[in-house]
C-alpha cells in the first residue's frame, strides 16, 4: 500500500542510514582515511535517493503532477525513477548481487582477515553476521523473482514491500553500529591522550 505502514518505515530506515553513514564518512575522513570516506559518502547518497524514491519525493504530501513525459514510461504514473522499467530491472538486480555480497561478506572477511589489509575494514565493510537475516531475505526474493516469477503480479509484488523494509532495516543498523562504534574509540582515545605525562622541556 502507498504511505502504508510498510513504506514509510523504509523510508525512515534508508533515511536514517543515510544520515548515519554520513556521520561515518565525516569520522572517516577526519581520521585521514579520504577513500573509506568518500564510499561512505556514496552509501548516504544512495540511500538518501532510494529514501527519496519510497515516497515519490514527497509528491502524495504536496500534491503535485508527474510530468507528462516521466508519467508515459513511469507504469505507476509518479514522480520517480526506479518505476521506470528497465531501472527497475537494473536496481532488482544490483539489490540482489549488494544483499548476496552482505551475506558472504562476514565469511570471506574471517578467511582472509580484512583487517590486517585496511585500517577498520573488518567493521566498516563487513555486516555483523546477525545481519544476514536482513540481507539474506532481500536477496532469496530477488533471486526468486528473477529465476522463477518474473512477471510482475500484485500477489507477487506486494510481498516484497516486507524484503524491502528488512533490506532498509540492515542498512540503518549496519550505518549506526560503524557510527556508534567509531564514536566510543573517539571517546576512549581522548582520556588515553589527556592522561600522558607532559614531555621534558
Amino acid at each position: 500500500m502507498e504511505d502504508g505502514p510498510i513504506e514509510w518505515p523504509q523510508f525512515f530506515c534508508f533515511l536514517g542510514a543515510a544520515i548515519m553513514a554520513m556521520g561515518v564518512a565525516i569520522k572517516r575522513l577526519r581520521a585521514g582515511h579520504p577513500w573509506q570516506g568518500l564510499l561512505f559518502i556514496g552509501f548516504a547518497l544512495a540511500t538518501f535517493v532510494i529514501a527519496g524514491e519510497e515516497i515519490s519525493w514527497g509528491q502524495r504530501i504536496f500534491g503535485w503532477q508527474t510530468p507528462a513525459e516521466l508519467a508515459e514510461i513511469n507504469h505507476q504514473g509518479e514522480t520517480t525513477v526506479h518505476n521506470i522499467r528497465w531501472v527497475q530491472e537494473l536496481l532488482g538486480n544490483l539489490l540482489m548481487v549488494a544483499s548476496g555480497i552482505a551475506v558472504a561478506m562476514p565469511f570471506f572477511s574471517k578467511k582472509y582477515d580484512f583487517a590486517k589489509r585496511w585500517d577498520q575494514a573488518n567493521f566498516l565493510f563487513v555486516p555483523p553476521i546477525f545481519l544476514a537475516t536482513c540481507f539474506g531475505t532481500m536477496f532469496l526474493y530477488k533471486l526468486v523473482r528473477l529465476v522463477a516469477l518474473r512477471t510482475s503480479e500484485f500477489t507477487v509484488t506486494k510481498y516484497g514491500e516486507w524484503p524491502e523494509l528488512c533490506f532498509a532495516a540492515g542498512l540503518l543498523l549496519f550505518a549506526y553500529l560503524n557510527y556508534r562504534r567509531l564514536s566510543a574509540n573517539v571517546a576512549v582515545a581522548a582520556p588515553a591522550a589527556s592522561n600522558q605525562a607532559p614531555a621534558a622541556k
